[in-house]
């Protein structure tokens, strides 16, 4: 299964941050279940063609990839990964300004950040 990451215009319980050129950037981000390969081929060509996207992230095979229009990709092979009751926004840029992105889920009972290198 690949997990193709769409930015959106409503407000999800996922949100992503990244960094570039100091200067910092929020989605609110869909996560969708893909299990074929020609169905992700078509939805990462509408993210491309359709929304405009300079680039997908996605998650295959315990891998994160970050693709751009041009079809370079970058592999990310570890994910760091903390779990907290409460999150504040001095957390939030600290682990920013460490990483330079990351994705934020709030569950329940808990914040669970994903930060893959």
């Amino acid at each position: 299964m690949i997990k193709l990451y769409d930015i959106v215009n409503y407000k999800t319980n996922i949100r992503g941050y990244w960094l570039d050129k100091n200067k910092v950037y929020k989605d609110n981000i869909r996560i969708s279940n893909i299990k074929t390969n020609i169905r992700f081929k078509t939805e990462k060509h509408f993210l491309f063609d359709y929304k405009k996207q300079l680039a997908v992230f996605y998650i295959k095979f315990d891998r994160a990839y970050i693709e751009n229009k041009e079809g370079d990709i970058t592999i990310l092979k570890n994910l760091i990964e903390y779990r907290l009751n409460k999150l504040s926004k001095d957390k939030i840029k600290e682990l920013l300004y460490k990483y330079n992105g990351l994705t934020i889920i709030k569950e329940k009972n808990c914040y669970i950040i994903q930060i893959w290198q």
